[in-house]
């Protein structure tokens, strides 16, 4: 990914957000029932040149992006918009129906 940004214009790499990872957590590998939910994020996800600064080399690439979502859900509060309240509803509903 840094080799792509590194032959973009300037002026576009200033407009672009974070990628979207998904990551795949063990209780869900190992779920006999896999439901997966995908929204879009309305108001973006942190510039993404300012974490181009925050990455040393391709080696941490991924696993600092994905450890700035887990950071988010696990320790800033992520997942009370409209979409997370009613995606945990929805699998609280498919839970009970066992």
């Amino acid at each position: 990914m840094l080799e792509a940004v590194g032959k973009m214009d300037e002026n576009i790499v200033e407009g672009l957000s974070n990628p979207f990872l998904m990551k795949v957590l063990p209780n869900y590998i190992h779920s006999p029932q896999k439901l997966l939910f995908v929204g879009q994020e309305t108001k973006g996800w942190e510039k993404f040149q300012d974490t181009l600064h925050q990455i040393k080399d391709r080696k941490e690439e991924l696993a600092y992006l994905q450890w700035m979502y887990e950071d988010f859900r696990n320790r800033r509060g992520g997942g009370g918009s409209p979409f997370w309240n009613i995606t945990r509803k929805l699998f609280q509903a498919l839970v009970t129906v066992k």
